[in-house]
């Protein structure tokens, strides 16, 4: 599992435009880095920890697609991707 809390344009490079910032780390040149606006997630994990180890007993992965659309309407009507 890595990046856990992931949040943002899932198609991206830390959040930014992927072709800017490739071009930037071949060429060494400065580029404008302009943010990437599609097909946004929020990724993380739910756990259940035994409270005098400290060790976790359960891990859930969850991503959530987010479309700026449906701001405003009910939870119930949002897509959720649970992954196993």
């Amino acid at each position: 599992l890595t990046d856990a809390g992931m949040t943002g344009p899932y198609d991206s490079i830390i959040g930014m435009q992927k072709e800017p910032s490739l071009d930037r780390f071949i060429s060494g040149l400065p580029r404008r880095f302009a943010p990437a606006s599609d097909d946004i997630k929020m990724s993380g994990v739910i756990m259940k920890v035994d409270y005098l180890s400290g060790k976790a007993t359960h891990i859930e992965r969850f991503r959530l697609d987010f479309n700026p659309a449906e701001i405003g309407k009910s939870k119930s009507n949002r897509s959720i991707e649970k992954e196993a």
